[in-house]
This record gives C-alpha cells, sequence and structure tokens, in this order.
C-alpha cells in the first residue's frame, strides 16, 4: 500500500493559505490523485507476468473484467485504489496448491458457461477436472499459480500522481476555484 506524506513545513504552508478549506481540498486532490492511478494500474494489468509457465504475459489473455474492475474510492483517511473483482487476491498474492472448494468448484463451473457457452453438465465436469488438477499430490507439491504482482512496484509512481493532484487542487482552492 503506498502512502503519500506531506511534510509539516508543507503542511503550515498550505494550512496558512486555505484556512477552514484545507481539509476538503486535501481530501478532494487526494481522490482527484487516486483517480488518476487507474489507468496506470490498468496498464501494469496488461504487462503482468504470466500465473503459469503456461500463460501469456498481460491481462490473463481473458481478464478483460479483471483490467476493468480497478476503482478508487474516499474513505476516512483520504482513498483507496482497489479492484472489485473476487480474485483479485489471487492475481496479487498468487495461490498455493490447495484443494478447491465446494464453492470455487461453482465459480468455476460459471465461468466455463459464460466464456465457453458450456452447458451445465459439461461446464459441472470441466470444474470437477480443473479442481483435481489443482489439488495437491499425496505426496505434497502441486500446481500453484505465482503471485502477479499488478500493484508491486506501482507505490513511486502513484504517490507522485497523487502529490502532483493535491497540489493543483490546493492552488485552484486558494485561487478560487472552489
Amino acid at each position: 500500500m503506498a502512502e503519500v506524506r506531506i511534510t509539516p513545513a508543507e503542511y503550515l504552508k498550505w494550512m496558512s493559505r486555505l484556512g477552514q478549506k484545507f481539509m476538503p481540498a486535501m481530501m478532494a486532490g487526494v481522490l482527484e490523485g487516486a483517480l488518476e492511478c487507474i489507468p496506470l494500474m490498468v496498464q501494469r494489468t496488461e504487462m503482468v507476468i504470466p500465473a503459469s509457465d503456461y500463460g501469456v504475459v498481460g491481462a490473463m489473455g481473458q481478464s478483460g473484467l479483471y483490467r476493468m474492475g480497478w476503482r478508487a474510492e474516499r474513505i476516512t483517511q483520504g482513498a483507496r485504489i482497489y479492484n472489485l473483482r473476487p480474485y483479485a487476491g489471487v492475481i496479487e498474492y498468487g495461490r498455493r496448491p490447495a484443494f478447491v472448494s465446494k464453492e470455487g468448484r461453482k465459480n468455476i463451473k460459471a465461468w466455463g458457461m459464460r466464456k465457453f457457452g458450456m452447458r451445465e453438465k459439461d461446464a459441472e465436469r470441466m470444474a470437477w477436472a480443473l479442481a483435481r488438477k489443482m489439488a495437491p499430490p499425496p505426496g505434497g507439491g502441486g500446481r500453484s499459480l505465482r503471485a502477479r504482482g499488478v500493484m508491486t512496484g506501482a507505490g513511486p509512481i502513484m504517490k507522485a500522481r497523487i502529490m502532483t493532484a493535491i497540489q493543483s487542487t490546493f492552488t485552484r482552492f486558494v485561487w478560487g476555484g472552489r
């Protein structure tokens, strides 16, 4: 997670100029900067390494939904940038070999029906076969998915974009833009 810090000297300078408008200007700038980071995350999604040795570089060939899932929202202490897809954590951090839950098989089945137009029974069989392939063998080992690290290394670029947005928002507030 990237954090942007303002030095005490910068804080005092802007606080004296903005007065009561300081916190609204700060929050507006942080959110504006976070929104400007979304195209960066989309670009990083398209350049990501494959999760397995059989994959392709980029947004997993099939991941338009993941690529379009980047959002920014205001929170109490600023803003957060996240991906709303439920599998975003697996893409970012990877997956150890493990047995697939019933819910996981249900999601694989739904994906097969949506992506390939499979009938329900065929998608169910495919989900079972994929779940067996993901499970660790009796002696250990098994297939895992490498962490893709879409957000890894994006911190400095995100910080720069957020700081630029904060400063431009402060300038707008000082000169009567809001």
